[in-house]
């Protein structure tokens, strides 16, 4: 009985799905929606339970898989199909293969506040009946935005630029990235070109510069006082935002136009003035300071400050 329970296990073939929704093929579309499949094993054999509804084929993988492009030809409402799969030495599996109408896309939510000079990805999802699609693939569709075309306040930058590249061998359709050059407020949209019944998607941006404290962690002597420094900012491939090269911020003249104000959570440790940024330090202990633009109120940034007594000669720089 053992032996048998280990030849169950062991005649499993892996593959990376077994189960797989796919939107039906739309009759003005001359591309079929389709998926990739990977079977963890060379050479595999395929077959369908069903014909004229799926059409799979091989596509390039290294020597120790197989990958099947698994596409749609059906163009009814629903159907349902099983792949099958069968290796040399007697391992297999099926992938289960279920086919709907499209009936409602949507942008998911990665982000809202995007800052300037940042990349960001963003997702479309399909829905029938509330169950999601597992690929969008081969579905004619289009990402834009609510502005006219020649105003545009981002970019959709070459894929090969942005810090995504190592993820995809190609960049997913229902998949855009996006580049904020400007501040604004706008709608990322996309919409099926050859399915008028499903509605447009839109999602809400709101696009500004960020900025950061230069540094972002401040050591002070009791009884001293210093002007703190803050530059425009934006993410790094960690998405943590740091200062832009030469994006210092110049605001001498912040006490007459009151752009920013500053602020601090302990004002027994120190104190900092509300528009020049100077700091004062009182007692030993830690405070934050917080800036905030007074025309935005979405934009903000914070410094850790500690005020110690030093215990030797030495002052390590800081910047």
């Amino acid at each position: 009985m053992f032996w048998i329970f280990l030849s169950l296990i062991f005649s499993k073939l892996k593959v990376s799905e077994t189960s797989v929704r796919l939107p039906n093929k739309s009759p003005y579309e001359s591309t079929t929606p389709y998926a990739i499949i990977t079977c963890y094993a060379p050479n595999v054999n395929f077959d369908t339970k069903n014909a004229g509804i799926l059409q799979i084929n091989t596509v390039p993988s290294d020597s120790r898989t197989t990958k099947l492009n698994i596409s749609v030809i059906y163009d009814g409402s629903e159907s349902f199909d099983e792949v099958i799969l069968k290796t040399h030495d007697g391992q297999s599996a099926n992938i289960q293969v279920f086919i709907s109408p499209i009936d409602e896309i949507k942008i998911e939510a990665i982000a809202e506040r995007l800052h300037v000079d940042s990349y960001y990805r963003f997702k479309l999802k399909g829905y029938s009946n509330g169950c999601v699609f597992t690929s969008l693939n081969g579905t004619a569709l289009e990402w834009g935005s609510s502005d006219d075309k020649d105003h545009l306040p981002f970019i959709t930058p070459p894929f090969e630029t942005t810090p995504f590249k190592a993820e995809y061998e190609q960049l997913p359709n229902y998949i855009t990235v996006i580049k904020p050059i400007k501040e604004a407020e706008t709608d990322l949209t996309c919409k099926l070109l050859h399915r008028p019944n499903v509605k447009q998607a839109t999602h809400r941006l709101h696009l500004f510069n960020p900025i950061v404290f230069v540094p972002e962690t401040l050591y002070m002597i009791q009884g001293s006082k210093i002007k703190l420094n803050i530059s425009y900012g934006c993410d790094d491939p960690n998405m943590h935002t740091i200062a832009k090269e030469g994006g210092e911020i110049d605001f001498s003249n912040n006490e007459k136009v009151k752009k920013y104000r500053f602020e601090s959570s302990k004002t027994a440790v120190a104190q900092v003035d509300e528009y020049t940024a100077v700091v004062s330090a009182l007692t030993v202990g830690q405070t934050t300071v917080t800036v905030k633009d007074t025309h935005n109120p979405i934009v903000a940034a914070q410094v850790n400050i500690y005020v110690q007594n030093p215990n030797s000669g030495e002052w390590e720089e800081q910047w």
